[in-house]
């Protein structure tokens, strides 16, 4: 389980987490901007690829929810989330 001090150092915030993922090995990198675990069930970051989906799957997340509203890439992302079984709310 990652060290949540370590993943809010602005070395994070800034390169995402793959400097966390480097720091704490047992986590898996996850392509998403701005990205970081508030806590043991809670995970934030900026709109994720279908890469980064995938990933976030892998690491074991089982719902998206999106604060970004209605539009083109919040369907898109929403496809590919649902096609990939997780759990999609906007």
């Amino acid at each position: 389980e990652p060290d949540v001090q370590k993943a809010a150092t602005p070395e994070v915030a800034h390169a995402g987490i793959e400097t966390h993922a480097k720091a704490n090995s047992s986590f898996p990198i996850i392509h998403v901007g701005n990205f970081e675990q508030v806590s043991p069930t809670l995970l934030r970051g900026g709109a994720p690829n279908a890469r980064a989906l995938k990933e976030l799957k892998a690491a074991g997340v089982k719902t998206i929810l999106n604060l970004r509203g209605d539009g083109s890439a919040s369907r898109k992302e929403e496809r590919s989330a649902k096609e990939i079984g997780l759990d999609y709310y906007n």
